[in-house]
């Protein structure tokens, strides 16, 4: 790939993170306590083996349940025959459909790194943080615009996670 050929890694700072830097800084904006709660679930209900009113039922609820977060899943455990083995399934329904934490961040172009001399379409963004596992998008498109009154170009990336 010309991002390893060319070993290119980049900066990222925001407001007053510190963080590691390689050969070709390229700046970014990064938030790192975001969450992703698209796939989230808050309480199981789980289900054991038989039908109707013998059938046992246990409810567990995940770490971020709360009246203002009640999102509820089914978990058909009927390969369970204890209570123990029912919870022990809808912990780990809760543990598989929690909150997940995401790492999020836009690459700038700011001084001294500019696109065509330090960074080319096609190459690969890598991002770190303190606490955080590392991110990687891929500069799919790039679209360039100056304007001729104040010789300003400014540059927008189209990313793509890889």
């Amino acid at each position: 790939m010309k991002s390893i050929s060319r070993a290119l890694a980049f900066i990222v700072a925001a407001l007053s993170l510190s963080l590691a830097r390689a050969y070709e800084p390229l700046p970014a904006v990064v938030d790192p306590s975001a969450l992703d709660r698209t796939a989230e679930k808050t309480v199981a209900i789980v289900g054991g083996q038989g039908a109707g009113a013998v059938r046992p039922i246990q409810i567990r609820t995940g770490g971020d349940y709360a009246a203002a977060n009640d999102i509820e899943e089914f978990v058909n455990a009927t390969n369970y025959t204890t209570l123990a083995g029912l919870n022990a399934e809808g912990d780990r329904a809760m543990y598989l459909d929690r909150a997940r934490s995401t790492f999020n961040f836009k690459a700038l172009q700011l001084k001294p790194c500019y696109y065509g001399a330090h960074y080319f379409l096609g190459d690969i963004v890598s991002a770190s943080y303190k606490g955080f596992s590392s991110a990687s998008e891929k500069i799919i498109g790039v679209t360039v615009s100056f304007n001729a009154q104040d010789f300003v170009e400014h540059v927008v990336l189209d990313m793509m996670n890889v």
